[in-house]
């Protein structure tokens, strides 16, 4: 059970992270057509629809393929809900349907990963420095 749920997120991540917009430093060292791709998905889906269109059938084979019994994937962009669906089973022995809005997953160890993302987006935004001491981001003090 573990292993499905871990891998139905790691899907939500991968897809979310695939989302993010490419730097415009990184498409300029891209071959031309590469690039043109990597410029057309620079602001990632934002019409529900297409979002509707796309993640649908990925999540239903994933599911299927991974024998996952339910996930939930929610899209937010700009602090802007633009999907949010939940598929399969919460509660399989009671044929209960996941609902985006109440059914709660356990994420493990994930946590680490959107930990690591919100701290890399903060270094993108020059608001924190790695090589800076952490006190100076800290109310307390950590000793040396």
């Amino acid at each position: 059970m573990y292993k499905r749920l871990l891998v139905s997120i790691l899907i939500v991540i991968m897809f979310a992270w695939s989302l993010a917009p490419v730097r415009p430093s990184l498409a300029a060292h891209l071959q031309p057509r590469e690039q043109a791709i990597a410029l057309q998905f620079s602001e990632g889906p934002s019409d529900p629809a297409e979002l509707e269109a796309f993640l649908d059938p990925v999540m239903r084979a994933q599911m299927e393929e991974n024998h996952i019994a339910g996930a939930v994937v929610s899209v937010v962009k700009d602090g802007v809900l633009l999907f949010s669906r939940g598929y399969g089973l919460a509660d399989v022995s009671a044929n209960k349907a996941v609902d985006p809005e109440i059914t709660l997953f356990n994420i493990g160890s994930i946590a680490k990963t959107f930990a690591f993302t919100a701290v890399m987006q903060l270094v993108e935004q020059g608001k924190l420095d790695l090589n800076a001491d952490i006190n100076t981001y800290l109310d307390i003090k950590i000793p040396a």
